[in-house]
């Protein structure tokens, strides 16, 4: 063969791999192009649901608004909380999410008369408390919409979008039915004694935990039952007698509950309580983020002095300090811990020094824990600027 032929033949083959890899790009361009359409017409199925919340998320991240505060009429404000990527906030009568640079990227008329929501990563799921109906969103459109046999009572959603849906039952007290990310049934715990109040994943959404009420001797008790959700089985209850106020999966197998007057810690592979903080006064308010537990307690009256403590995720004290007032809302981070008071802005520093207060007014509603922290009252959504304090 000649030195001629053979430069020919490579030439060819070089020539080939181009074409192919052309090819081939474009036909991954086209296949995206074709998922994108259908994804945002919203003719798909649940085999795009999954593609859809990774959509949703990234195309947030580049909708561009004119930056915060947002003015609005938040005088039918429910809830806000962060879902990934965006803000949701939940009214009487719309579901409305905004982006990193305040960009409104969805208002839906939900048409609930007591509407609920609770957000993961990428998903909202918005339910009518003692209805029968709930639907599943994400930042752009309606994923799901489910109809349950009976009335709603609670929903949780894990990090992975499993669904935990407390109902009320025609044959039990009551049931809690769980549902993988593509909304196909996994599996139905029946709670036969007492009557389940709302339940917790973890964030996989392989432990499930539900609060369950009973009366005693004319006295309203609470147990609480751990699950294998993965396999629908019943591990254990815990059976302390007094009301938890919240049930927090710090890890999968770590169960942080979050009694009227104390916290209990339960390490869920041994089946037993691992730690115990008793506080001081009635539970107001709590938090959790990257391994640190934010709570106030005291009076019921929140004009009374309370007191706010830092713990780490084995309840061991890290800080506390009085304040003046009580808290209607709790945010801990990194280097800063907020409190939302009926008056003000409380910005600790992570020693809980106070290094910032700012005067909020009566209308001030809630703390959201979205890309350092919203404030919301009445009017608007705004940032919440960090005080300078000299700290590396």
């Amino acid at each position: 063969m000649s030195g001629r032929h053979a430069s020919r033949l490579r030439l060819a083959k070089e020539n080939r791999r181009r074409r192919n890899k052309r090819k081939a790009v474009r036909m991954l361009l086209i296949g995206l192009a074709t998922l994108v359409l259908v994804y945002f017409t919203g003719i798909y199925g649940n085999s795009l649901a999954f593609f859809g919340d990774f959509l949703s998320s990234g195309m947030t991240l580049v909708q561009f608004g004119d930056g915060w505060p947002v003015e609005m009429d938040l005088s039918g404000f429910r809830q806000a909380e962060e879902m990934g990527t965006a803000v949701v906030v939940l009214t009487d009568d719309q579901l409305l999410a905004y982006s990193p640079t305040a960009k409104q990227i969805m208002s839906y008329s939900h048409s609930m008369s007591d509407p609920v929501m609770v957000s993961s990563p990428y998903r909202t799921v918005i339910y009518d408390m003692n209805d029968t109906t709930f639907k599943v969103m994400n930042g752009h459109n309606l994923l799901f919409q489910q109809e349950m046999d009976s009335g709603i009572v609670h929903i949780a959603i894990s990090d992975y979008n499993r669904l935990a849906v407390t109902t009320h039952s025609s044959s039990f007290n009551g049931e809690v039915t769980v549902f993988n990310y593509n909304m196909n049934k996994r599996f139905t715990w029946y709670c036969a004694n007492g009557y389940p109040i709302y339940s917790s994943l973890s964030s996989n959404g392989k432990k499930l935990a539900v609060s369950t009420a009973y009366s005693d001797g004319g006295l309203l008790k609470s147990r609480a039952f751990v699950i294998d959700s993965s396999k629908g089985e019943e591990l254990f209850s815990i059976d302390d007698g007094n009301w938890p106020m919240r049930m927090i999966f710090l890890r999968e197998n770590e169960l942080l509950i979050c009694y009227s007057g104390k916290l209990v810690l339960w390490d869920v592979s041994k089946q037993r309580q691992s730690a115990e903080y008793d506080l001081d006064g009635y539970l107001q308010a709590v938090d959790f983020h990257n391994g640190k537990i934010a709570v106030v307690s005291g009076s019921l009256d929140e004009k009374r002095p309370s007191t706010l403590v830092v713990l780490d995720s084995r309840l061991q004290e890290r800080g506390a300090v009085r304040q003046s007032r009580g808290a209607r809302s709790v945010m801990v981070d990194r280097s800063r811990v907020y409190v939302l008071t009926p008056s003000g802005l409380l910005e600790y520093d992570k020693d809980l020094n106070l290094v910032g207060e700012q005067s909020t007014g009566k209308l001030s509603k809630t703390l959201v824990d979205y890309r350092g922290g919203i404030l919301v009252d009445s009017t608007r959504l705004r940032k919440i600027e960090k005080t300078k304090s000299g700290e590396n």
